[in-house]
């Protein structure tokens, strides 16, 4: 069992792989008893051996942190770090700065994946000399289970920048990165922001020209929790939204992303407003202060443009029947 700050207390992890370790797999944890055990089941079984599991208990106060250390004690593979709660960003960044694999995948405790997963992404960034494998995942719904393909447009980094505005999902656990490139970027996970902080951090990484590869196949299984931050929306969540915007905004430095930008900002609104968060008056400042060409001229759906029109008219009963997914 390790204590975070005795790992504070240590030299960083070098560049080398340690003791032969390919991959390093970041599994964040908080009051997660009733699902861990199946995903870190799954892990065990992996049909390649050589691969770690940092488990970053985050303060849980239910039985999570006995069960860390329980695989920690009978796999010497699993680590298990406990450390104050500080949020699944902060826990991500522990997991990274003790990571000794060549590559780095990131995990959740309420999902699970196939037994074939650790071994062909890393054998398709070998093969490809790849800094970062992109694969496709399902998601599971109760007894529907949806095959969802995460193909990019293209593999240059401004591509697959474009597409994780759009298309492409902006997890950790359906990519696998070599881990010096966290580093040699300066790529960090942003304490405090508990919502899109692995978009964030893909974000930052490519606007660097690093090298990516696709292998069209599917391990990862995403569970749809109706306990998770997308299905209870709060005024808080749309703070914490709100804030990963400005994040994005001093991240996302390169040219061309204006658009996007603008884009994610109304969406943000969206959400809030759907959701009544936030009140007809601050929504309808909003909008019309900040808003307005991403709204009236960068909105696709005649819907959502009917919507935005309405709200920005004062007929706040249609906008909210009109501007709903």
């Amino acid at each position: 069992m390790f204590h975070k700050n005795q790992f504070m207390q240590m030299n960083p992890p070098s560049e080398k792989t340690h003791n032969n370790i390919k991959i390093s797999v970041i599994l964040p944890i908080y009051n997660a008893e009733k699902t861990i055990k199946h995903m870190l089941d799954c892990l065990r079984v992996q049909t390649m051996p050589d691969f770690e599991v940092i488990m970053i208990d985050d303060g849980s106060t239910d039985s999570s942190s006995v069960i860390c250390d329980e695989y920690a004690k009978k796999d010497s593979r699993f680590k298990a770090i406990h450390q104050l709660n500080a949020g699944v960003s902060a826990a991500r960044q522990t997991g990274l700065e003790n990571a000794q694999g060549g590559y780095i995948i990131h995990a959740d405790a309420d999902d699970w994946i196939e037994p074939a997963m650790l071994e062909e992404l890393y054998n398709k960034a070998i093969k490809e000399n790849a800094d970062v494998v992109i694969c496709d995942f399902y998601t599971n719904n109760g007894n529907i289970e949806k095959y969802v393909k995460q193909q990019p447009n293209g593999l240059d980094h401004t591509s697959i920048l474009h597409g994780l505005f759009q298309q492409l999902h902006g997890s950790c656990w359906n990519k696998l990165v070599k881990r010096v490139c966290y580093n040699k970027h300066c790529i960090k996970f942003t304490a405090g922001i508990n919502h899109c902080e692995d978009l964030l951090t893909w974000i930052q990484l490519y606007q660097y020209p690093i090298k990516t590869t696709y292998l069209p196949k599917a391990f990862y299984h995403y569970i749809m929790n109706d306990n998770s931050i997308t299905h209870n929306f709060t005024r808080q969540t749309y703070e914490m939204r709100c804030m990963f915007y400005r994040e994005l905004c001093k991240a996302l430095t390169i040219n061309g992303f204006e658009s996007d930008k603008r884009k994610m900002r109304l969406s943000i609104l969206a959400e809030g407003y759907m959701y009544k968060v936030i009140s007809n008056r601050e929504v309808w400042i909003e909008l019309m202060k900040y808003n307005k060409r991403a709204a009236f001229c960068e909105t696709r759906s005649i819907r959502w443009l009917c919507g935005y029109l309405c709200l920005a008219c004062g007929l706040f009963a249609l906008s909210q029947r009109l501007l709903k997914y």
